[in-house]
This record gives C-alpha cells, sequence and structure tokens, in this order.
C-alpha cells in the first residue's frame, strides 16, 4: 500500500502479530507524507482490544485473572472486545524505519499537555485499512518537565527472555532508545518544537469510528 492519505481522511491504527489483528483505533489522518505519518486518537473512538489487555490495564473492567501479554499472543487464540477511547488526546508521530512512535498526549477536555509518550514498535507499514504495527512493551514517559519514567519494563524483559522479541529486534530497540534520550538530553527533534504542543485538530473533525474491514490483514 502506497498511497498516502490526506489530513482529515479516517484510518484504523493496528498492532497486528502473525497476521491476526492485536488492537484496533480509528484514527484521523494529521499529516501522511514519505519522511513522517502524524495520525490522532481522540476520546469517543470505539477501539478493538485484546481481553488480556483489558485485564491488564483496566483491573476494574472484568475477571480477576490476568492474562499474560506473551502466553496471549502465542497462543494465536485471542478475543477482541470494544473499548471506548477517553481522557487523553493523542498525537502519534512515526518516522519510516523508526522502531519508535512519539506521541504527544493532552487533556482532551482542557487541552494541558501531558507530555511525550515513546512506545517502542515494529516500524510501520501501510495496509488496506490504514497502518499496522507492533507494540515491544517497553515504554518512556516523558513529562513537560522532561524527568522520565521507564514503562512495562519487565513485561518487555519478560519477551526478551522468552524469546518472543528477538535478538535482532532488542537491537533496534536499544539503538531507537540512544537516540531518542540524545533527542531530550539535547532538546531536539519533536522535543525542541514548541507549535506541537499547542497544535489542536480542526473543530470541523469528527471522532472517527472504525472502517469497514479493520480486520483484515493484507
Amino acid at each position: 500500500m502506497n498511497r498516502f492519505r490526506q489530513p482529515g481522511d479516517h484510518a484504523v491504527h493496528r498492532g497486528v502479530y502473525n497476521g491476526k489483528v492485536w488492537i484496533a483505533r480509528p484514527v484521523t489522518v494529521v499529516e501522511d507524507r514519505p519522511d513522517v505519518t502524524k495520525l490522532l486518537i481522540v476520546p469517543g473512538s470505539i477501539c478493538k482490544f485484546t481481553t488480556g489487555l483489558k485485564t491488564r490495564k483496566y483491573r476494574d473492567a472484568g475477571s480477576g485473572t490476568v492474562l499474560d501479554r506473551w502466553n496471549e499472543q502465542l497462543s494465536m487464540d485471542w478475543e477482541l472486545y470494544d473499548h471506548t477511547w477517553f481522557g487523553k488526546r493523542v498525537l502519534i508521530i512515526n518516522r519510516p524505519g523508526d522502531w519508535y512512535a512519539t506521541q504527544l498526549h493532552w487533556k482532551h477536555e482542557t487541552d494541558e499537555f501531558l507530555g511525550w509518550y515513546i512506545n517502542f514498535e515494529l516500524p510501520l507499514l501501510r495496509s488496506s485499512a490504514g497502518f499496522d504495527t507492533l507494540d515491544l512493551e517497553v515504554d518512556l514517559i516523558v513529562r513537560p518537565d522532561f524527568s522520565l519514567e521507564w514503562k512495562d519494563l519487565e513485561e518487555y524483559e519478560s519477551g526478551v527472555k522468552r524469546g518472543v522479541i528477538t535478538p535482532q529486534q532488542v537491537a533496534q530497540i536499544e539503538q531507537g532508545k540512544g537516540e531518542v534520550l540524545d533527542h531530550i538530553d539535547k532538546r531536539k527533534g519533536l522535543f525542541e518544537k514548541a507549535e506541537l504542543i499547542n497544535w489542536k485538530p480542526p473543530v470541523k473533525w469528527t471522532v472517527p469510528q472504525l472502517i469497514a474491514g479493520w480486520d483484515k490483514v493484507n
């Protein structure tokens, strides 16, 4: 899929494992060019999450049994449920070939900037539904004051030990970590662009929903 999408287009941002949808989130295209893709998630969108993600991230939303990410993924037998995105507005920024996405988070109701969120993941690919990747668990929270917090390290390290995350992927993630930390330390790249922090979507944009074919993997 080589067609670039236009600002305001609706698409689906998916996590895909071994040819099966792991997570699907409806997004609005902010910008889509050969050198960068920017996608917007807003509250009110109906996403598809796995049952395991529900038990891990939203403990009050169902079963008391927490499903291990890697057991669930390797089983190829997960189920998806509807989850309504709430609270945060998220701008996802990807560059071709990067093993991470840079996200900017705001409180949707007040436009308060909450900081950056670096999501380490497979490089973004195009699909008939929109854009595909796969979250590799380890994340870096960068607060507005540039203080840092690593997230989900235990789950990431478990995936490495079990071989679900390969040595080649680990090497790419480590390289990405170094690049991101350098950008943060030197306040360069996306961390020097004040206009991004103040960016707001056009008022006329509507809340995207999952499009037909969101579950079909090319």
